[in-house]
């Protein structure tokens, strides 16, 4: 379970800031070891940004293997003063593609520990091929250079990051990563034909547009 307020945030040089973000409660309802994932910040909205891996107890069950539920991921975003903010959630896919091709993740193969030792033995029941952080790292990077199309280099340069922290904890091969980015890019030729989700792109386009840029003239 995670507490209402998280451990305090550390600074580049990795020293305790003794600062904390206020969690709002719904968050105390995830799965065991299916918390938060890394935070980030964005300098230019002056947002901490991060992301639930899997569903939350409130919003339906832990998809597994066998179960073929639908991940309802949530996204949490934090100001300044790391009160919590905007919260948006979506359904992603399920496993059916790491299913389908059930590749062994590296470390479970090489009976080896990974970097998240803790959870190796849950890990070990799941497949590696493709790589569905990956998978989401990607297809943020994606959507958000649509809407600001200006910064796509630095989201993709960020997601690609994202993905290759995967191969250094250990739980997936570089072709888990490059597999991950084909996925991406046809889920998303698909939605750009879908029109609920162009529709959802144009008012993203505006809010930005809004809020952010007016922002900036004013600077």
């Amino acid at each position: 379970m995670l507490p209402e307020k998280c451990d305090s945030l550390q600074a580049c040089d990795d020293k305790l800031t003794g600062r904390r973000l206020r969690i709002p409660h719904v968050y105390t309802m995830a799965y065991s070891n299916r918390s938060f994932e890394a935070l980030t910040y964005n300098a230019t909205t002056r947002r901490f940004w991060t992301t639930t891996e899997n569903t939350l107890k409130c919003d339906g069950y832990k998809p597994t293997i066998t179960n073929k539920e639908v991940n309802v991921v949530r996204l949490q975003s934090f100001g300044d003063d790391l009160e919590p903010l905007e919260q948006y959630w979506y359904m992603s896919d399920s496993t059916s593609t790491q299913d389908y091709y059930r590749r062994t993740r590296p470390f479970a193969y090489f009976n080896e520990p990974s970097l998240v030792s803790a959870i190796d033995s849950v890990k070990r029941k799941t497949y590696s091929y493709p790589s569905g952080h990956a998978v989401r790292g990607w297809m943020y990077a994606l959507t958000l250079a649509l809407v600001v199309p200006d910064a796509t280099e630095e989201l993709m340069k960020r997601a690609e990051e994202y993905a290759m922290s995967r191969i250094i904890c250990g739980r997936h091969y570089k072709s888990d990563i490059e597999a991950s980015l084909v996925e991406a890019t046809a889920i998303m030729s698909r939605l750009l034909s879908n029109e609920v989700f162009m529709k959802q792109l144009s008012k993203a386009r505006e809010e930005y547009q809004s809020k952010f840029c007016r922002q900036e003239s004013s600077k």
